[in-house]
């Protein structure tokens, strides 16, 4: 992610900013809290802005993503894990959900896990969106640079948590992230 993404900017850069713009497509009254999954071994994935109302988000948001800096490890698979246990957690019922709840993650696609072994998997993901307190929890990847849907697991990860996987480029990443969130904001 610190590699060049369009001229001027990295790939880090790039990602911040299409998160901010896609804060914006939020409501007053829903919930955002952004998580990081790079770092140390260990140290991943961590929450950089706890669940919160959107317009508080917006605000934070600049300073909650300004120390993400690219490197070390990237446990993507444990972060998707981490993040469907944690919404899944806030209404066991699961059916009973009356509000879209979903993890957006945008990745490059790699997963470099520098854990134990046992660490979270694609095939684990796709089992643990069966169990009943996963319902109506969604998962949409944004798989960014060399990455691709079609090439990685994350279009049957997405698809098992009924939501979708989207390619991208980092000079669209804005304009991806644009539909995505108000693809969202029409459910």
């Amino acid at each position: 992610m610190g590699r060049p993404a369009d001229g001027e900017r990295n790939r880090m850069d790039v990602a911040r900013r299409g998160v901010l713009t896609a804060l914006g497509h939020l409501g007053g009254a829903d919930e955002v809290g952004i998580w990081s999954f790079s770092g140390a071994a260990g140290d991943s994935p961590r929450p950089l802005l706890d669940l919160t109302r959107s317009t508080q988000a917006r605000q934070a948001a600049p300073e909650a993503l300004r120390p993400v800096l690219p490197g070390g490890v990237t446990p993507l698979y444990d972060a998707l894990d981490a993040g469907t246990s944690y919404l899944a957690g806030l209404d066991p019922g699961g059916a009973s959900r009356q509000h879209l709840t979903a993890l957006v993650v945008l990745t490059d696609g790699e997963d470099h896990p520098g854990g134990p072994a046992g660490a979270a998997s694609a095939a684990g993901l796709v089992r643990a969106a069966q169990e009943p307190s996963a319902a109506g929890v969604r998962v949409y990847a944004v798989a960014v640079g060399e990455a691709s849907c079609q090439v990685s697991e994350l279009q049957e990860v997405t698809t098992a948590w009924g939501g979708e996987c989207w390619d991208s480029g980092f000079g669209e990443l804005e304009d991806t992230l644009d539909g995505l969130f108000a693809q969202l904001g029409g459910r």
